[in-house]
């Protein structure tokens, strides 16, 4: 087989026919491979922008396309024949792979643009939707009486829920080892600790709303 394409090919935010089928050459698919090389080189040859104004990505699209590249990206070091199931297996069946995203240049094309530019892109979008997080906690969850508001209560908890999650399932980040102190009001100050000191937040949170 043909060498992988090299790092520096991934980083254009463009696709090349030599890249791809490269990359083609280790997955097994001959539904795929027919389809990649009917791909006409000017559809190839488009910006991952434009590729994505001649069709509206979903959410299924995306997750698809940071699946293959999750793939193919441990493959220089790790080499080895990938499965079609590999890419959509969790994602969708595989009569929608063959059926919708098979027999769309445009959007298989996007499918197979490096992640590098979309992911700086992202970077950004990242960091505001973190202050939002924050926003979120800061809410003041009491009515002018002093008593919780439900629908404030449940949207806190709900963000409290994900950030809970989010540090759970992400084995090399430890909330222990990071000290959250969260404002909202003089009277309202959070300290978060470590995952105890969540945990007591939400119990707090869900007995007050038992309340009311």
């Amino acid at each position: 087989m043909a060498d992988l394409p090299a790092e520096d090919e991934d980083k254009s935010g463009l696709t090349s026919r030599v890249s791809v089928d490269r990359w083609l050459q280790w997955i097994d698919s001959d539904a795929l491979k027919y389809a990649v090389t009917s791909i006409p080189d000017e559809i190839l040859s488009l910006e991952e922008e434009e590729l994505r104004k001649k069709f509206s990505p979903t959410r299924t699209d995306y997750a698809l396309r940071h699946n293959l590249w999750s793939v193919l990206r441990i493959l220089p070091e790790n080499p080895r024949i990938i499965k079609p199931i590999e890419i959509y297996g969790g994602i969708c069946s595989g009569t929608h792979w063959y059926s919708n995203i098979l027999t769309n240049p445009y959007k298989l094309a996007w499918h197979f643009t490096p992640l590098n530019n979309y992911e700086e892109m992202l970077e950004p979008l990242l960091v505001r939707s973190t202050e939002r997080l924050y926003e979120f906690l800061n809410l003041n969850i009491y009515d002018r009486k002093g008593k919780p508001n439900p629908s404030l209560v449940r949207a806190v908890l709900d963000v409290i829920k994900l950030i809970e999650n989010r540090v759970r399932g992400e084995s090399i980040q430890r909330i222990e080892s990071k000290n959250l102190n969260i404002s909202s009001s003089p009277e309202h100050k959070w300290k978060l600790a470590n995952m105890d000191d969540l945990n007591a937040k939400i119990a707090e949170l869900e007995s007050e709303l038992k309340t009311v």
